[in-house]
Parts: C-alpha cells; sequence; structure tokens
C-alpha cells in the first residue's frame, strides 16, 4: 500500500541521512559496513535518533522491532523509545512481556524512581523503554511522552547507557 511505501522510504531515508556526509558510493559503502561494524571512532561518538512515525496499523512497531533486532545483532547499541500510550511499542523485543512505563513509574514512585525501574533489555541486547500516556480521550498524549524524554535525561539515561542508535516508534 501507499502508506507502507512511505514507511520504507521514510526508514531508508533515515538510513541515509546517517552516510549522509560521505560523497562517494565507495565512502558509503565503507561508512555502512562501519556502522555495522561499529568500529568507526568518528561514528560511534554521535548517537542517532530516527524517529519511525504514521497512522496506525501500518507496521510501525513491527519495523521497529526489526530494526533494533537486527542493529542489535550487529553488536550497535540500540534504545527503543515507545512513545504510544497503549505501550505495545516493546513488546516483541520484550518476547511479549509487559514493562512498567515512565509515567506509571513516575505516579507510583515519585522522585524516587531509578533508571532501571524504566529501561529492559530485550531481544539482543536491545534497550526499551515504554513512555506511556493518559487514556485516550483523557489528556494530552505528547504532554506524557515529553515527560518521559525529560524524565531519560535527568536520571543520565543516555551518557549511561551510550546508545548507538535510539528509536522512537510514534503513535
Amino acid at each position: 500500500t501507499r502508506e507502507l511505501e512511505q514507511t520504507y522510504k521514510t526508514i531508508a531515508d533515515n538510513y541515509n541521512n546517517l552516510i549522509a556526509g560521505y560523497k562517494s558510493y565507495q565512502d558509503r559503502a565503507t561508512a555502512s559496513i562501519k556502522i555495522l561494524e561499529n568500529k568507526n571512532n568518528e561514528l560511534e561518538e554521535i548517537m542517532r535518533k530516527i524517529a519511525i512515525y504514521g497512522k496506525g496499523g501500518i507496521g510501525k512497531s513491527t519495523t521497529v522491532a526489526n530494526l533494533s533486532a537486527t542493529w542489535a545483532s550487529e553488536g550497535l547499541n540500540c534504545l527503543v523509545i515507545g512513545c504510544d500510550p497503549k505501550a505495545d511499542s516493546t513488546t516483541n523485543l520484550l518476547g511479549g512481556e509487559e514493562i512498567v512505563t515512565v509515567l506509571d513509574a513516575i505516579k507510583e514512585k515519585g522522585n524516587d524512581v531509578e533508571l532501571e525501574d524504566l529501561v529492559k533489555v530485550g531481544y539482543k541486547g536491545a534497550l526499551c523503554v515504554e513512555a506511556g500516556g493518559p487514556t485516550p480521550g483523557i489528556g494530552c498524549a505528547g504532554r506524557g511522552i515529553i515527560t518521559a524524554f525529560e524524565k531519560l535525561e535527568e536520571l543520565d539515561a543516555y551518557e549511561i547507557y551510550k546508545p548507538d542508535i535510539v528509536i522512537y516508534d510514534v503513535l
């Protein structure tokens, strides 16, 4: 379908942005290999952020899980952040297990939330977080996502886990 084609185009465009600084095909191929092998010091220090979004039901969560599993299998440190109030973005990476959302953990523990409460290790070491959100029709999902991002920053998640790639599965 057209929406699925657009999703794949978005993924391809995001990947192309990873290697955009390389002009020749040979340089791009070399950069791609180094990204997958995780051996390029220059690229290792750059955290890539990729958002997958689109119409519901087109396979965003499946695409995110497949990309994360592939990159994690290749040795890249992937952090998957589910940005859907349904909190089902990381289910495939966690073997069907549901995890506590950032918002639920904040509601339950307040300022005593620790990074270990929020981040779970999934398939091949992919790191999984679910932002969570309000019941549909009550409150703002965007505000919940922002709160989750702020909490991850506050707890130094990016410095501690040092992800090579952060993938956002956006509702």
